[in-house]
């Protein structure tokens, strides 16, 4: 019986030791440490943020780490066609991208942003339903065929003249009190649906 005891015992102290082994085998050395980066497929936009300090070789890369902490860019008349990436900078509040080539503009993922600087592009579509907290839209001389703003709560500038809108869909509360505030074309109506 002390036998058989015996026996378990050891059997229970080889597997222990097998596990201490193991588990001293697993350093910091063996975890993967690969950083997240960020796509950035505009060159021009890169370099500026190699210009900023943001990154540092011209790869169409950049550490999502460094970016998501900015809260002001300024990408004015830097030619720039394509701002895939802007998607990662998390806590952007401010963003100008005004004098560019940009036909597309995904703010969707900015939920801090509280100005909103595009004009002088080529955007055929411009979606700010996410961005709740804006406060200040300048998106004027484009190629915008609708624009909603019904879901902009705190938006008390808007300047989207020169465009090709003939609706902007607003909320009541905008309606009532706002749009006086607002430029837009003569051609452009103030809808609660623009459907």
């Amino acid at each position: 019986m002390k036998t058989k005891i015996l026996k378990h015992y050891l059997l229970l102290f080889t597997i222990l030791l097998g596990l201490i082994v193991s588990f001293n085998g697993c350093s910091d050395d063996n975890v993967n440490t690969e950083e997240i980066e960020t796509y950035i497929p505009d060159n021009n936009f890169e370099q500026k943020l190699i210009d900023l300090g943001y990154d540092d070789i011209l790869d169409d890369y950049v550490l999502t780490s460094n970016i998501k902490d900015v809260v002001e860019l300024n990408l004015e008349n830097l030619q720039v066609k394509n701002l895939t990436g802007i998607q990662d900078f998390e806590s952007l509040n401010k963003l100008y991208c005004e004098e560019n080539q940009l036909t597309s503009l995904d703010v969707s993922k900015n939920t801090s942003l509280l100005l909103l600087v595009c004009f002088n592009n080529q955007l055929t579509s411009l979606d700010v339903s996410y961005n709740t907290e804006l406060r200040s839209l300048y998106c004027y001389n484009n190629q915008l065929t609708n624009l909603d703003v019904s879901n902009n709560l705190f938006l008390s500038t808007l300047v989207c003249s020169n465009n090709q809108i003939t609706c902007i869909k607003v909320n009541e509360f905008q309606l009532t009190n706002k749009i006086s505030k607002w430029t837009k074309d003569e051609s452009s109506e103030w809808s609660l649906d623009c459907d």
